[in-house]
């Protein structure tokens, strides 16, 4: 997926922006200028191959939910658009693993352009931010250095000191591409994955909006996992009009999917003349409860025993990747859970060998 071959970009990149850092010398102004010059030619070749590959991939997850939007519809009443109660959904728009042509349509082509100028608007920021946050830390800490860097010398000590202190600030400081509201510092790999897949998630669900209207379809629920966090519970099987036209129930906010970063909500389609009483009696107490969190106590305490075993298994992930290397585990978390998960053997050997550097420690 491109997120993920974002990532391994992302990293090859920063791996050569370490190569830079050993090869010139940190203590010549020129030389760093030199360096500043390869590192902005590394981004703007991540920022190439971004616009290469993320195009393809919003395309084909946007009509990925369109197609499951059709067989959602199909599932509600096959009598109905039988009878023409209800337009038959077209063919599906992927076959055979390519787009159908009979898709190239405005309203299609207008939604994913609009997605990927959202999204382009927001790694080219991250981007920025990246080349700034890097070129300032280094320039930062040869100053801060730089009064000792006689004393390195003279006392015999190589330049690699100086190299040594510019590598190591910036892995702690430099890599930062995105500031949160609340201080947290966003590495520019963890950023760029967390922005396209958002993105991603969005074609998805507005594919399957323009499936819904292509059909008729004018209202929707929201769909959650059973132990979500309170921001989705709030949203969960609650009923909006897609175009705000219904007397009883409110249009649908133009972006609420995903709810936040890495979010698996989605749309489901209603239809009130297709609905039994019962499901039609539950939208509209769902309606009167309000935009809430309606998780049980059961619920609540799995979201929370969830969230506390990857806080864990982070912890656990940063402490080996400390002890060992980069080199020595899975480049991301997702990889580094699904070895502890699916690949006992490697599990084993990496997690017997991050204990034996703990008692050389």
């Amino acid at each position: 997926m491109a997120f993920e071959r974002l990532s391994e970009e992302t990293l090859m990149m920063l791996a050569e922006i370490y190569g830079l850092m050993d090869y010139y010398d940190l203590t010549s102004a020129r030389q760093r200028e030199q360096m500043y010059n390869d590192i902005n030619a590394l981004i703007e070749q991540l920022d190439t191959i971004a616009k290469a590959d993320i195009p393809t991939e919003l395309a084909y997850s946007y009509f990925e939910g369109f197609d499951s939007a059709r067989d959602d519809l199909l599932d509600i009443n096959k009598s109905a658009f039988i009878a023409g109660a209800l337009t038959l959904p077209r063919q599906k728009a992927i076959e055979s693993g390519s787009i159908n042509v009979a898709f190239d349509e405005v309203v299609h082509t207008a939604a994913i352009e609009s997605l990927m100028t959202d999204t382009m608007q927001d790694l080219s920021a991250a981007y920025r931010t990246f080349q700034d946050n890097a070129i300032s830390t280094i320039e930062d800490t040869v100053r801060d250095v730089q009064n000792e860097v006689s004393e390195y010398l003279s006392e015999g000590y190589s330049k690699d000191r100086l190299k040594g202190a510019v590598m190591e600030r910036f892995q702690r400081e430099g890599q930062t591409a995105f500031i949160s509201r609340d201080g947290k510092r966003l590495p520019l790999e963890y950023y760029s994955r967390m922005v396209v897949e958002a993105k991603v998630g969005q074609a998805h669900n507005r594919g399957h909006l323009s499936r819904y209207n292509e059909s008729g379809i004018r209202l929707v629920k929201v769909v959650t996992h059973p132990f979500c966090c309170e921001n989705c519970a709030a949203h969960r099987d609650y009923v909006y009009s897609i175009d705000g036209e219904h007397p009883d129930f409110p249009q649908l906010p133009e972006s609420l999917l995903p709810i936040h970063n890495f979010c698996r909500c989605t749309y489901s389609p209603v239809v009130l003349e297709y609905s039994t009483q019962s499901e039609i009696d539950e939208y509209y107490e769902r309606l009167k409860t309000g935009v809430k969190d309606i998780r049980t106590d059961y619920q609540r305490k799995q979201y929370e025993d969830r969230q506390q075993n990857l806080r864990r298994e982070n912890s656990l992930y940063k402490s080996i990747k400390k002890a060992l290397g980069e080199d020595a585990v899975p480049y991301t978390l997702t990889e580094f859970r699904d070895m502890k998960k699916n690949d006992k053997a490697s599990w084993d050997d990496l997690y017997s060998k991050y204990l034996e550097s703990r008692k050389r420690a």
